[in-house]
């Protein structure tokens, strides 16, 4: 499932519980426009099991600075509201996914 945060009020609960993967974006950026496929193949495999959000980083820009985004797209790893992963620029499917099952194996034990 992707999510579009629209606020920092909606963003903060969206990550409080399980695993989300969040996205900062700009419309018109080339690295982030080669991203979504891999984001969208990414929700339809796991689907029940992971949440992607996505901010419009000129949207929301209080977010970006608080996350420290420097550069588009800059991928977080959240489990229960903590950060505890990054990925600057375009990454694969499998590193991404590799990433989110280490910690959808760690939810489950």
């Amino acid at each position: 499932m992707i999510i579009e945060a629209r606020s920092s009020m909606q963003f903060s609960g969206l990550i409080k519980e399980g695993v989300r993967l969040v996205v900062f974006w700009l419309p018109l950026s080339q690295p982030s426009l080669s991203q979504s496929p891999v984001l969208i193949e990414l929700s339809e495999e796991l689907k029940d099991k992971l949440k992607i959000i996505n901010v419009n980083a000129q949207d929301i820009p209080d977010l970006s600075k608080q996350y420290d985004v420097q550069a588009i797209p800059t991928l977080l790893l959240f489990q229960d509201g903590r950060e505890v992963n990054r990925f600057i620029g375009v990454h694969s499917k499998d590193r991404l996914l590799d990433a989110v099952n280490h910690l959808l194996v760690s939810e489950e034990s």
